[in-house]
């Protein structure tokens, strides 16, 4: 099966070449430029961009974006699916800045995956979740993003610090747990 993976993040692409390595799914990435969509919640905006990213590309294959959103309790649930947006502006810096005087430190990652499928026009979602809690201050020089401010429950390490623990427990990998379990599916 061949899907294109419209994204402008190579760390997402390193990610999810290390998940589905070893398994028959040809992936090749997509360079479009679709408009953010403004939800709450990842798996309505994953849902949208894979639409406007297959009619975007002109491609007659399937079309997979993921999306991702890091979800605080003490804020409400912010920065949630403007994870993105608020990590270009104010880095985890930011959110420890946000988050100083705040004892409540609990925290989800959730990740989307939605392909859209040009035959029948059918959007199909995938997701993972990862609990855990947001640390005081940034440790270790791994992975992206939120990792250095990340601990996953039952975990004393960031995901920057313990890259092997992300890459077996991660709501990245989860949502691609899925993803395979559907495949499987569709070949028998």
């Amino acid at each position: 099966m061949e899907i294109f993976f419209a994204t402008s993040n190579d760390n997402k692409v390193r990610e999810f070449g290390h998940a589905l390595k070893d398994f028959d799914l040809k992936i090749k990435r997509l360079n479009v430029n679709v408009p953010e969509t403004d939800d709450e919640d990842v798996e309505d905006v994953a849902r949208k961009k894979a639409r406007d990213s297959f009619e975007a590309a002109g491609v007659d294959s399937p079309v997979m974006v993921e999306d991702s959103g890091l979800y605080v309790k003490s804020l409400n649930g912010f920065p949630g699916s403007m994870s993105g947006f608020f990590i270009k502006k104010c880095g985890e810096e930011g959110l420890l800045k946000l988050m100083k005087n705040l004892d409540n430190r609990k925290a989800f990652f959730k990740t989307s995956i939605a392909i859209y499928f040009p035959k029948n026009g059918d959007v199909k979602t995938f997701s993972g979740k990862c609990r855990g809690k947001i640390s005081r201050d940034k440790r270790g020089s791994g992975g992206f993003g939120y990792d250095p401010v990340f601990i996953p429950e039952n975990h004393e390490n960031t995901f920057a610090e313990d890259i092997e623990t992300k890459k077996r427990i991660s709501h990245r990998k989860k949502a691609v747990d899925e993803l395979k379990d559907f495949i499987n599916n569709e070949k028998s």
